[in-house]
C-alpha cells in the first residue's frame, strides 16, 4: 500500500515539476509564434501555459513536501538524512526556487503589459526555466543515489558532492528528467490546444490551434525517440544489484519496465499520428493518456527499486567505486606528486 502511495504522489509531482521546469520554453515558442504571426490563439495558450507553470511549481514543492512527510517514518528519516547534504546546497536550493517561482509570477502578470518587448519575456522564461532545469535533477538524483548506497549516516563534505556531479549514474538521470519535462510538457500543450480545435472561433483559430497541436506532438515524439537510447544509458549506469533486479530477478520491477517500454511504444505511435496532421481530439487524448500512463510506470519500477536490503550494499559499493574515480580526477589535476600522495592514502584506506 505505500509503495503504491508513494508511486501516486511521486508521479504527480513529477509531473508537476516537468511542467514548471519545461513549460517557459514552450512560452518562448506561443510567444514568438503570436508576435510574429499575429496569432491569437498562441497569444492565448502561452499566457495559460505562463500561469500553470507557477502554479504547477507551487503543487511540485507541496506534493514533495507530502512525499518527504510519506518517508518520514520509523527507519525511514528522510528529512534528518536531507540535512546530511551540504547546508549551502539544500540554503540555496530553497533560494533558487522562491527565484524561479518569482521569475514565473512576473512572467505571467508581465504577459501583456510587455507584448511590445517580447525579449524581456523570452528573458524572465529562459531564465525560470534554465534555472530550475540546472540545479534540481542533478541535486535530487545525487541525494537519492547517497541515499540508496546508506551514505547519508554523516554529513556529506562539498568535495564529495561536487565529485557526483559528474557521476555517470548521476549524469543519465539528470538527462532523463530533464528530456522527460520537455515530452510532458508538450503533452500538456497539446492537450490547452486541442480544445480550440473544435471549439469557438473561425477556421484560421481553429487551424492555428491544429498547427500548435502538431508542432507540440513533433517536439514530444523526438524527444521520446531519444529518452529510448537514454534510457538504456540510465539502465546500465544502475547499481549492480538494482540493474539485475530490473532484469528479472525481481518480477515486479521487471515487469513494470516492460510495461513502460510497451507503453513508450504506443506513445511513440499516437505521437507521429498526430505529429503529421492528425489532430482530431481522440488521437491527443490517447498521445496524453499513454505518456502519463509511461510515467506512472517508470515511477513505479523505481519505488520498487527503493526498497532496503541488498540493494543497498551494491550501491554503497557502487559509490564508493564512484568516488574514487573521482578522487583519481582531482589527483591527476594537481599533479604527478600530488597524485601520488593520493594513491598512498586510497591503499592506505583499503589496508
Amino acid at each position: 500500500m505505500l509503495d503504491l502511495l508513494l508511486t501516486l504522489t511521486q508521479t504527480a509531482h513529477l509531473l508537476a515539476m516537468n511542467l514548471a521546469m519545461a513549460g517557459p520554453l514552450y512560452c518562448i515558442w506561443l510567444c514568438r509564434r503570436a508576435t510574429r504571426h499575429n496569432d491569437t490563439v498562441a497569444d492565448e495558450l502561452g499566457h495559460r501555459l505562463a500561469q500553470r507553470s507557477w502554479q504547477a511549481l507551487l503543487a511540485g514543492i507541496v506534493l514533495g513536501l507530502v512525499i518527504a512527510g510519506i518517508l518520514h517514518i520509523p527507519g525511514e528519516e528522510w528529512f534528518e538524512e536531507l540535512l546530511q547534504l551540504p547546508h549551502g546546497r539544500i540554503f540555496w536550493g530553497g533560494m533558487e526556487l522562491l527565484f524561479s517561482l518569482v521569475l514565473m509570477l512576473l512572467y505571467a502578470a508581465l504577459w501583456k503589459r510587455m507584448a511590445r518587448r517580447p525579449w524581456v519575456l523570452h528573458l524572465l522564461a529562459f531564465l525560470a526555466a534554465t534555472n530550475l532545469i540546472y540545479h534540481f535533477p542533478t541535486l535530487f538524483v545525487i541525494f537519492a543515489k547517497l541515499r540508496n548506497a546508506g551514505a547519508l549516516a554523516e554529513p556529506v563534505s562539498r568535495e564529495t558532492f561536487r565529485g557526483l556531479l559528474l557521476d555517470a549514474e548521476v549524469v543519465s538521470r539528470s538527462v532523463h528528467y530533464i528530456l522527460a519535462a520537455i515530452a510532458v510538457t508538450g503533452a500538456v500543450v497539446m492537450g490547452m490546444a486541442a480544445r480550440r480545435i473544435e471549439g469557438e472561433g473561425d477556421e484560421a483559430e481553429q487551424a492555428s490551434a491544429g498547427q500548435i497541436v502538431a508542432g507540440a506532438a513533433r517536439v514530444a515524439l523526438a524527444i521520446t525517440v531519444i529518452q529510448l537510447p537514454v534510457g538504456v544509458w540510465v539502465l546500465l549506469q544502475l547499481p549492480i544489484a538494482e540493474r539485475e533486479e530490473v532484469m528479472g530477478q525481481d518480477l515486479w520491477a521487471g515487469g513494470l519496465l516492460l510495461s513502460g517500454v510497451l507503453a513508450a511504444v504506443l506513445l511513440l505511435h499516437n505521437l507521429a499520428a498526430v505529429s503529421f496532421g492528425e489532430t482530431e481530439r481522440g488521437k491527443i487524448r490517447a498521445s496524453i493518456a499513454w505518456m502519463l500512463v509511461t510515467v506512472l510506470l517508470m515511477t513505479g519500477m523505481l519505488v520498487r527499486l527503493r526498497e532496503p536490503g541488498p540493494l543497498r550494499e551494491s550501491a554503497e559499493e557502487e559509490l564508493g567505486h564512484a568516488l574514487a574515480r573521482c578522487v583519481c580526477v582531482r589527483a591527476g589535476a594537481a599533479g604527478s606528486d600530488q597524485a601520488g600522495i593520493y594513491e598512498r592514502d586510497d591503499q592506505e584506506g583499503h589496508g
